[in-house]
């Protein structure tokens, strides 16, 4: 009997880490896998992309205001009709084909222009004509430009500005999912490694229990024990089993939690079996001593929000501050003009001489001529509104400084909270590294004093009722060094979070969480 209840020192020294047996049915899957998976199939995730989409789709129509357009246009028309007059022929036949293009659009300082060409040929059979048939053409740019109300880049592109706010902070609130969503699978993982040691410590102890019970059992038969010790080796081993269903159905809950989170497709394994996380290797350590609370002040998308609707509410004041204004309006218009045509014999009516007209020649004199800007004709003009009651200008302008001074208070109320969760999560962090090595410490003395009064007992200077008691305890101490090994990294995926780097913590980078 004396080697049958001694514990063995190589198995208390057994490691946190150490992964336990899975069992039939079950599918493992490590943390880097559940975060993965988790990313790959939020759903939360997929809306927030969809905005940031429609988001720059927004800025998209916003920045089509100041793309140009393309216009061209042609005319046909005849005419064939009798004449009255005795200087005219006695009938009119006449016929005009004319033809333009233009570039027309909007630029970003407030200027609306049009840059154009007309062109048109003419025919009309009279004697009395000097041409014929008459080329025309014209190259023309109008230009209006505001002075005061709607002048300026700053109010003219106050939609673009806003337009690129806005997806930059859908962008910013795909960041804020993604941390959501990272920090809650990391929690719901070690949430269920927790529940496995805590299932693996019970087990134990219903081990012990039942070998504890075998060796009295012996005991009793063979006389050198009361009846009664094995009455409480039993009730010992009903309390263990008890424990043990508690602990195999809180596995349970926490592998549903972590499933329901990650999201697996219909097809996958995870949905089909027992999933079994398994245990992250490495040595615990506190985080590294830095200024969390500026971290947390660059770093967070929340705050990066913020900013960027103080932005667009900064911009839409300065467009309303604008509308204010009367509408002051420069329009100027430069026409350069060409005239060519086949020139025929004429009478001038003055001296009654025959004569030929020094414009002879066809399109592309006309065109030539129009280029030189040898003829022309220009017009500059001046336009002045002003509404007589500005009171719906100046609500709306209430209504932005308003919406302005609201954001930039949210923004100071987030700044301070954001510090604070920031200094807590890592104060908090650095408090589970301590609680979890007192615990270590803790496990490891109720390890001894199981060994010890195991070989007491097996002495016979030590009773049944000691031994259960520690065996008990030191099934409590894993739990509860469990417990801070879990709450140890929660805490630091917390604190990941709070700082905006819950990708990072995980060795990953957003552009790696795009759907596949």
């Amino acid at each position: 009997m004396a080697g049958s209840l001694r514990l063995a020192p190589a198995a208390l020294a057994l490691a946190f880490f150490a992964a336990p047996a899975a069992a039939v049915g079950q599918v493992s899957i490590t943390l880097d896998e559940a975060v993965r998976q988790t990313l790959r199939n939020n759903h939360e995730i997929a809306v927030e992309r969809i905005s940031a989409q429609a988001a720059e789709a927004d800025t998209r129509i916003a920045e089509s205001e100041f793309f140009a357009s393309l216009g061209a246009s042609a005319d046909l028309s005849g005419n064939k009709s009798p004449n009255a007059s005795a200087l005219a022929d006695p009938v009119t036949e006449s016929g005009r084909l004319t033809a333009g293009a233009q570039i027309s659009g909007k630029a970003a300082w407030g200027a609306s222009y049009r840059l154009g060409v007309d062109t048109g040929r003419a025919q009309s059979g009279s004697t009395f004509q000097s041409l014929d048939p008459v080329y025309n053409a014209a190259l023309s740019l109008t230009v209006t430009q505001p002075i005061l109300k709607n002048a300026g880049r700053q109010v003219n592109t106050w939609r673009v500005e806003t337009s690129h706010a806005a997806m930059k902070m859908a962008e910013n609130s795909v960041k804020a999912k993604v941390d959501a969503a990272v920090t809650a699978v990391v929690t719901a993982y070690w949430e269920l490694i927790h529940a496995q040691k805590s299932l693996e410590a019970n087990g134990q102890l219903l081990a012990w229990a039942r070998e504890l019970e075998r060796k009295i059992r012996i005991q009793v038969e063979a006389g050198t024990l009361a009846p009664l010790e094995i009455v409480a080796a039993q009730a010992s081993v009903a309390s263990a089993e008890e424990r043990v269903v508690a602990a195999e159905s809180l596995v349970e809950r926490r592998a549903d939690n972590l499933l329901a989170i990650m999201n697996p497709p219909a097809a996958s394994p995870l949905q089909n079996g027992h999933i079994q996380a398994e245990p992250v290797l490495g040595a615990p350590s506190a985080p590294p001593e830095k200024d969390y609370a500026a971290m947390a002040l660059e770093n967070r998308p929340e705050l990066a929000i913020a900013r960027l609707e103080i932005e667009a509410k900064n911009v839409e004041l300065v467009y309303q501050e604008n509308q204010k204004l009367p509408s002051l309006d420069l329009s100027a218009t430069l026409r350069a003009n060409g005239l060519r045509g086949g020139a025929q014999p004429s009478v001038d009516i003055k001296t009654g001489q025959t004569k030929i007209s020094p414009l002879d020649g066809d399109f592309g004199s006309a065109l030539a001529d129009s280029a030189s800007g040898r003829y022309y004709d220009y017009s500059l003009g001046l336009t002045f509104t002003m509404p007589l009651d500005g009171t719906g200008m100046e609500a709306r302008r209430a209504k932005s400084a308003f919406a302005l001074q609201t954001a930039v208070l949210k923004l100071k109320n987030l700044e301070r909270a954001v510090a604070n969760e920031a200094r807590d999560a890592h104060r908090e962090a650095v408090n589970g590294l301590k609680r979890l090595q007192a615990a270590t410490a803790s496990r490891a003395l109720a390890e001894k004093r199981l060994e010890a009064e195991t070989s007491k007992f097996e002495a016979g200077a030590s009773t049944l009722f000691n031994v259960l008691a520690l065996q008990k305890d030191l099934a409590a101490e894993k739990e509860k060094e469990g417990r801070a090994m879990a709450d140890l990294m929660i805490a630091k995926t917390a604190l990941a979070r709070a700082v905006g780097r819950s990708l990072e913590a995980q060795g990953l980078a957003l552009e790696g969480t795009k759907p596949q």
